[in-house]
């Protein structure tokens, strides 16, 4: 796609989220309707995202790494059985189905990575290292604000909402967390998907360890 092309659509994305969040801050249930609208609008004719474009070569779906995978495949054995099975769960997808996706974080990974105690953050971050970092922009954080005020996910979980932004804005294939409580939970991830599609991402597909298996 040509630069031009691209920058003209980032463009109007950008246009159509800062009018939703103006809107949600107006609240004006009726303004924030209208402008949900305009972008479902502008977007029409775009049915794949900017991040997800993909070239002649044969590519393997990407997967973004939330923290929480990082902190089970990294933490010491716990006692917990739950905790057990979801640390064991990790460690076999790190090992049997890892090389299968192209793997990518952002920096709220990293940054949530570097936090609590210096030795577990230190394991967290050598894994993290080693995967690619996706940029984190201004399309990214009103993504994460509308996700918020259209109601996907609540006003306490503003750093899973930028999880689940980058992936989308990036056209990742797949987010993968144990963050059953906001992200990969039954009652949010329709919601979360309908505020994507109706501003033009596809979203992610969130899904656990457990749940993203080739046979």
């Amino acid at each position: 796609m040509p630069a031009a092309k691209a920058e003209s659509r980032t463009g109007r994305r950008l246009h159509a989220l800062t009018k939703i969040e103006l809107a949600t801050e107006d609240d004006s249930a009726q303004d924030a309707h209208r402008a949900i609208g305009d972008a479902t609008d502008a977007f029409e004719a775009v049915k794949q995202p900017l991040g997800g474009q993909r070239t002649g070569k044969i590519v393997k779906p990407r997967v973004y790494v939330e923290t929480s995978v990082i902190s089970y495949l990294t933490a010491r054995p716990s006692n917990d059985l739950r905790a057990m099975a979801n640390q064991n769960a990790t460690v076999e997808w790190w090992e049997t189905q890892r090389s299968k996706y192209d793997l990518v974080v952002s920096e709220f990974v990293i940054a949530e990575a570097s936090l609590g105690h210096p030795d577990a953050a230190k394991l967290r971050l050598s894994v993290a290292d080693e995967i690619a970092t996706l940029k984190v922009t201004e399309e990214v954080r009103l993504l994460g604000k509308v996700l918020i005020t259209r109601g996907a996910l609540p006003s306490n979980a503003e750093l899973d909402a930028y999880h689940v932004a980058v992936a989308a804005v990036n056209g990742v294939d797949y987010l993968l967390t144990w963050n059953c409580k906001h992200i990969a939970n039954a009652h949010m991830r329709p919601k979360i998907e309908a505020v994507c599609k109706a501003l033009g991402y596809a979203p992610p597909v969130i899904c656990t360890p457990d749940e993203l298996t080739e046979i």
